[in-house]
């Protein structure tokens, strides 16, 4: 059991020619997530989360074609870290792959 205080904070880059469907364009994001001991006392670390896709179609986009096939490139990264005298962080926020019922 633990308690923390935490602020969150992240912009967004969007160049994708639709929100909903796109076929075109840049994706970027990043996120970050800081609980310190100022907020809470026991525990201080430092998540941040990227995100960058591109959607590259492969015929041109016309009026009279709205969908054509795309290929689409996506890659995610994150770091965290203690900090302040916390030598770690605790198991619910670090990084997994998958799910609750994947690996």
């Amino acid at each position: 059991n633990y308690s923390f205080g935490a602020v969150s904070f992240g912009q967004s880059f969007d160049r994708r020619n639709d929100p909903l469907i796109p076929m075109q364009g840049t994706y970027f994001n990043w996120n970050g997530f800081l609980a310190s001991d100022a907020l809470a006392d026991e525990i201080a670390f430092l998540r941040v989360r990227g995100q960058a896709t591109w959607y590259v179609p492969l015929q041109k986009l016309e009026p009279y074609r709205p969908f054509v096939p795309f290929l689409v490139f996506n890659h995610r990264a994150g770091l965290i870290s203690p900090l302040a005298g916390t030598s770690t962080v605790p198991v619910q926020e670090r990084f997994f792959l998958g799910g609750p019922d994947t690996v």
